[in-house]
């Protein structure tokens, strides 16, 4: 079992049970030393280090291997997942956390991503989208 950090979309949590099958106890935490930006014509963010910014974002607790395996599917090439230590509440944690490649960092459009904006403008559509990723997977209604 691990820690995940999640700091665009998958920190919805009816966005993580789409793409993963399941639920999650989580709690908001903050990773320093990252920002987080748009990906150019999408609708999702990715993170860089980056020297005194903090993301804000989500740590799940007890992530298991089958729902790892589907997060690591979701996020594809464009991340590697990294090792990394978010403050959760008064405690620094480690958490596995989906960076942006050092391939893909120009894919990056230098705005700031912000959750409630997706929200307002993308949530419906996203997660029939993760829906639809989710039973290609072979995790729907795992938690059902």
């Amino acid at each position: 079992m691990v820690a995940v950090f999640t700091y665009g979309t998958l920190q919805v949590p009816k966005i993580f049970e789409a793409v993963t099958g399941t639920t999650a106890a989580s709690k908001p935490a903050v990773l320093q030393d990252y920002a987080r930006y748009g990906i150019r014509g999408q609708v999702f963010p990715g993170i860089i280090p980056e020297h005194g910014a903090s993301v804000t974002g989500r740590y799940y607790f007890n992530i298991d291997v089958r729902t790892l395996a589907s997060i690591d599917e979701f996020e594809d090439v464009l991340y590697e997942r990294r090792t990394v230590h978010v403050n959760v509440g008064d405690k620094k944690r480690p958490a596995e956390a989906y960076v942006v490649s050092l391939p893909y960092r120009d894919w990056l459009n230098g705005r700031p991503w912000r959750l409630d904006t997706f929200r307002d403008r993308h949530l419906a559509g996203y997660i029939s989208r993760c829906r639809r990723f989710s039973r290609e997977f072979g995790n729907e209604n795992q938690s059902a």
